[in-house]
């Protein structure tokens, strides 16, 4: 079930060390040949962090799907480089699991991406144009999958803002992963994609989310009534008396009564 997960680790470090040595290690003008070609994979690495926002619903405050800057300090020893970024909401902080899938998403997307345009580019069918943009295509994606260094480091911070909640997530996590693998397993389930058993993790993950919140929601109602009682318990109310003393007359105040 997990065996991708292996192969998408493989799949990262290749992006890594491939992507360091065509756009930084090799010279000049060649180097400058795969930086243009990284384009397209720049791009569809920005839009992957916004799709994963608006699927685990976090916040955007604005999205630059390339930009052009300069790197270098000196007039004559600058270079250009292409990028993107994706800056988040201030409001709303990220909780850890948000963080991970929006820093990791890329990877997972760029994984999939890759391997669906190999099994056309294995298809006998195919145009001859159509398997240069194939190439082209999944060159572009390798060198731009691997997720950037602002990415990462989003996953500890997110995780030391609140310790408690993120521990909570990550038991989430890992009893929904155990649950759908007692699941797939005890049923002999096959899938026609393996995407379709993240899915179902996802699903019981928020099944077993909703239903802690039940169980402490029904808690809590139970124990705020057992509170109800003693409190009214300790009440004392004093036995009501009638006021015993008689108002002034209208002599003593000075006021004429009438003679009825």
């Amino acid at each position: 079930m997990f065996e991708e997960i292996i192969i998408m680790i493989g799949f990262v470090l290749f992006s890594i060390v491939i992507s360091h040595v065509l756009l930084f290690s090799i010279p000049s003008p060649l180097n400058k040949f795969f930086r243009a070609l990284s384009l397209f994979g720049i791009v569809f690495h920005e839009i992957c962090h916004v799709l994963m926002c608006i699927i685990t619903n976090t916040s955007i405050e604005s999205v630059k799907l390339l930009e052009k800057t300069k790197t270098g300090k000196e007039k004559t020893d600058f270079k250009y480089i292409y990028n993107g970024h994706v800056v988040f909401g201030v409001k709303k902080k990220l909780t850890f699991l948000q963080a991970v899938l929006v820093g990791l998403a890329p990877m997972i997307f760029s994984f999939y991406l890759f391997f669906f345009l190999w099994d056309l580019l294995l298809n006998p069918s195919v145009d001859v144009l159509f398997i240069f943009l194939i190439l082209t295509a999944m060159i572009s994606i390798v060198l731009s999958a691997a997720p950037s260094s602002a990415d990462l480091l989003s996953i500890p911070q997110a995780f030391k803002a609140d310790i408690s909640h993120s521990i909570y997530q990550l038991f989430l996590l890992i009893l929904s992963i155990t649950t759908g693998w007692i699941i797939i397993v005890a049923q002999d389930l096959t899938f026609f994609l393996e995407i379709i058993a993240y899915l179902l993790i996802m699903v019981i993950y928020y099944f077993w989310k909703y239903s802690f919140k039940g169980i402490k929601m029904a808690c809590k109602l139970v124990f705020s009534r057992g509170e109800i009682q003693v409190i009214n318990e300790k009440i004392k109310y004093k036995r009501y008396t009638r006021c015993r003393r008689e108002p002034p007359s209208g002599k003593k105040l000075g006021i004429k009564e009438s003679p009825w």
